[in-house]
């Protein structure tokens, strides 16, 4: 029986070619012989097998570049081991990938190829991986300085003031006449 000895170290680096390279470590059973590689792409679950790698005695850990062109969105892969007598692990924990939409020139009519299908016996629907939601930040706003309230000034305040002024500074008729009529124009409610 095999093992999936196979912690998914997925290295899912994204390059500006859409180009995912994928790495785990080596199985360390004697008997093994290759590795499977599968791929789904949401919405629709389907998986298919991307390639099979041979494996390597002694290996540390496998890559694998996957240079096909994809599409953007979320991507999803799981790698299965297969030993000399063609059995083959159950698969490993999935691990994805979300492709951006690339913000300069126009993929319009690329489409990605069909795969070969899994020949995994459980190869039904799968569920979607939904990320937790991101929750952004709180905005805080910097603080608005209070505004200093207007003094306020009666109309009786006001004559005072400008009779004051004409008082003070012996001011001629016309003078005085202005003083005041500055003085009534500060009264506010």
């Amino acid at each position: 029986m095999i093992l999936l000895a196979i912690l998914f170290l997925f290295v899912l680096a994204a390059i500006p070619a859409q180009a995912v390279t994928l790495e785990w470590p080596c199985n360390v059973e004697s008997d093994m012989k290759d590795y499977r590689v599968e791929y789904a792409a949401e919405p629709s679950y389907a998986w298919g097998v991307v390639a099979t790698i041979e494996h390597i005695d002694g290996c540390e850990s496998i890559q694998y570049p996957d240079a096909r062109y994809l599409t953007p969105g979320r991507k999803r892969y799981r790698v299965f081991s297969g030993n000399d007598s063609g059995h083959y692990s159950t698969p490993s924990p999935e691990a994805w990938i979300t492709i951006p939409v690339s913000p300069i020139g126009n993929p319009g009519g690329q489409s990605e190829h069909p795969l070969p299908a899994s020949p995994h016996e459980s190869n039904a629907q799968i569920p979607p991986i939904v990320p937790p939601p991101v929750v952004p930040p709180p905005v805080v706003l910097p603080p608005v300085p209070p505004v200093p309230p207007v003094p306020a000034v009666t109309l009786r305040d006001a004559l005072k003031s400008g009779l004051a002024t004409c008082l003070k500074g012996k001011l001629a008729h016309t003078a005085c006449m202005k003083a005041l009529d500055d003085a009534i124009g500060k009264v506010n409610p």
